[in-house]
């Protein structure tokens, strides 16, 4: 008897899906890519939050490398806020919640600037390298003069953390001694209302949209429970320093 030769059926085949289809599409679309964000994303949302203009720099929280010398072509750092966490949680009284400021290119006139607060960053004993130290100096705008109120050698890194803290008191301080001052014939003793206004609620928005004058007294309910300490418009470089308390 003769062998049986007949071929066996090949086995069905299933169709890779990666394979192209005969219209040229491929069988399965490939995922989408996942949008990378950077800290200069999360610093411009963070600004936009916190009503602070979109050109100032956040020292804390940390979401870049502290500046540990003063650009070129500037002077100093406007302080713009310094946020310090009230004791509604004891573990975390004193916190620094928000530190932030503004270059200033050149050294304003004090008397447009009462109240305000720069830092003035440089190198240790006028060296230039190594750039992981950094010495620091705070000036305060008052009575047509910047006055050194504070100074800090050697500091690591992690000096806007040591900074902050003095900045925050020393805008108090500043708030309640203006607050005890009579006011000036021309101040107007009314409070006027921001109902109705679709700004950000930067306090440079506000200026200028005339909603708040130079030198008033701004209150400011921004997010947690912090002590902050926020702009007064008064200086011509920018919005800055410690005539505006924020309270929550």
């Amino acid at each position: 008897m003769a062998a049986d030769i007949t071929p066996r059926t090949p086995p069905e085949t299933t169709p890779d899906t990666a394979t192209t289809a005969p219209n040229g599409d491929a069988g399965h679309a490939p995922p989408e890519p996942t949008p990378v964000t950077t800290h200069r994303d999360d610093e411009a949302r963070m600004l936009w939050r916190e009503g602070l203009p979109p050109d100032a720099v956040i020292l804390v929280p940390s979401l870049a490398a502290a500046p540990m010398r003063r650009p070129e072509n500037t002077w100093a750092m406007l302080v713009l806020a310094a946020d310090v966490l009230d004791d509604t949680d004891p573990d975390r009284d004193g916190e620094v919640a928000l530190f932030a400021g503004s270059r200033l290119p050149d050294r304003p006139p004090a008397a447009g600037c009462e109240g305000d607060l720069a830092l003035v960053p440089t190198a240790p004993h006028g060296e230039s390298p190594p750039n992981d130290l950094v010495d620091v100096e705070m000036l305060l705008a008052h009575r047509n003069r910047w006055l050194r109120v504070g100074e800090w050698e050697a500091l690591d890194p992690r000096w806007p953390w040591t900074v902050a803290i003095t900045a925050s008191a020393i805008m108090a301080l500043h708030t309640e001694t203006t607050d005890t001052a009579p006011p000036a014939p021309h101040t107007p003793a009314e409070r006027r209302p921001l109902q109705g206004w679709g700004g950000n609620g930067g306090i440079t928005d506000l200026l200028t949209a005339r909603l708040v004058r130079a030198g008033e007294e701004f209150l400011w309910n921004r997010r947690s429970r912090r002590r902050s300490r926020t702009g007064s418009g008064q200086c011509e470089c920018g919005a800055g320093g410690g005539q505006a308390e924020a309270q929550r």
